[in-house]
């Protein structure tokens, strides 16, 4: 029997909370997990894009005809220029980003050369 002097939690109410609290923890967690690896893809993306958008811009100034290949901070970037068929004097240039063998950017644009 407990006395009015008698301070603390008993074993019981102390295995209860930490249950409340676990039970409250363990979700919340895992949405901060999922966030976590829901920004880095944003990230790579972003970064993806930004190195599309730089080979782009240095591309359609250079003279070159069929593709090309470069690999930089583990990005694999591809720029294919090819004649658009139905609009001679027309070029289409595309440029694909890939990382881990999976596309992260793919922009195209067209000039005339």
């Amino acid at each position: 029997m407990r006395r009015a002097s008698d301070r603390g939690f008993t074993l019981i109410e102390v295995l209860v909370a930490l249950a409340i609290f676990a039970i409250v923890a363990i979700p919340l967690l895992g949405l901060e997990l999922s966030s976590t690896a829901q920004v880095a893809r944003v990230n790579l993306a972003r970064r993806a894009h930004t190195l599309a958008t730089s080979y782009m811009d240095q591309w359609m100034v250079q003279r070159f005809d069929g593709e090309k290949k470069e690999e930089r901070d583990g990005f694999v970037v591809v720029g294919a220029i090819n004649d658009v068929d139905e609009r001679p004097g027309l070029q289409r240039l595309r440029v694909v980003v890939r990382f881990d063998e999976e596309i992260v950017a793919d922009l195209v644009s067209y000039r005339v050369p």
